[in-house]
C-alpha cells in the first residue's frame, strides 16, 4: 500500500526575543547618562519601541531622533535579526534627590531599572 501526499503545509512560528541593557555612566561633575542598547534576538526583523521614563523630580534629554517631552523619551527602531540600536539619555535632576530611570520595550515584559546618581 502506498500513500501519496500532494502537499504538506507547515506553519513556522516566529519567536520574539529582545536583549535590553541599561548602564548608568557618571563622571565627576558631568550629568549622569543612561546608555541603553536593545538587540533583536528574534527569528525575524521587526520594530521595537523603547520608552524611557523619568520620575517627577527628573528630566530627560537625548540627541537621538526620538519623541521627547522632558519626562518621557520614546524611540522606534526597525531592527534586522541580530541588529542592535543604542540610545544615550542624559538625566537632569534636582540635586540631593534620587532619580530612578526605567527603560522598557513597549511590547516586552522584562524591565530593567537603573538608579541614577
Amino acid at each position: 500500500m502506498t500513500i501519496q501526499l500532494g502537499a504538506v503545509q507547515v506553519q513556522v512560528q516566529q519567536i520574539d526575543a529582545l536583549d535590553l541593557t541599561a548602564e548608568v555612566w557618571r563622571h565627576d561633575f558631568w550629568l549622569p547618562r543612561l546608555d541603553v542598547v536593545v538587540t533583536n534576538r528574534s527569528t525575524h526583523a521587526g520594530r521595537v519601541t523603547l520608552t524611557v521614563d523619568a520620575p517627577k523630580n527628573g528630566w530627560l534629554f537625548t540627541l537621538g531622533l526620538c519623541d521627547q517631552s522632558g519626562t518621557h523619551i520614546t524611540c522606534t527602531f526597525d531592527l534586522d535579526q541580530g541588529q542592535s540600536a543604542p540610545l544615550s539619555v542624559w538625566v537632569f535632576r534636582w540635586w540631593g534627590m534620587t532619580t530612578r530611570c526605567m527603560c522598557r520595550p513597549r511590547s516586552a515584559p522584562p524591565t530593567r531599572t537603573s538608579t541614577c546618581p
